[in-house]
């Protein structure tokens, strides 16, 4: 009896993995993740699509190595009403022997306001004048 109730249950585990997710519950970026109220988006990449509710608030992560002078800047003015640029900040990653040129992260944070679409543009380039060395375009849907 045992013996077929531990067939019968690997059997589900089984099948169960061949389910599509129907809910759509896989995240629309790749790299999104939640700590408590706050949205972490992890390296999105150009054309990606964000849906956030409103009230929340969003940290996005760009990797970059301020050491070479290439920064990631916001560059786009948005609808402060839907979805507003509260600030950023450069973390280098740890650096125990004191090596040169070692890179980090940049965050940019934004808070949901009100339901909503906007199109965050970033740009990476040695200064916030100079020829971007690449461009990302974030499109979030702030929804109620």
């Amino acid at each position: 009896m045992l013996r077929t109730s531990l067939l019968l249950s690997g059997f589900a585990l089984a099948l169960s993995a061949c389910i599509p997710d129907k809910l759509n519950t896989e995240p629309e970026v790749r790299g999104v993740s939640l700590r408590g109220s706050m949205m972490e988006v992890h390296q999105p990449q150009d054309g990606d699509r964000l849906s956030v509710t409103s009230g929340r608030d969003v940290r996005i992560f760009l990797q970059s190595n301020a050491t070479t002078g290439y920064l990631w800047y916001f560059t786009q003015d948005i609808d402060g009403g839907v979805f507003e640029f509260r600030g950023g900040d450069y973390i280098s990653d740890p650096n125990p022997r004191g090596i040169v040129g070692v890179g980090g992260m940049q965050t940019f944070d934004f808070s949901a306001i009100s339901p909503g679409k906007v199109v965050l543009a970033f740009r990476l380039s040695r200064g916030m004048d100079g020829p971007p060395a690449e461009t990302r375009r974030i499109t979030v849907l702030v929804t109620p």
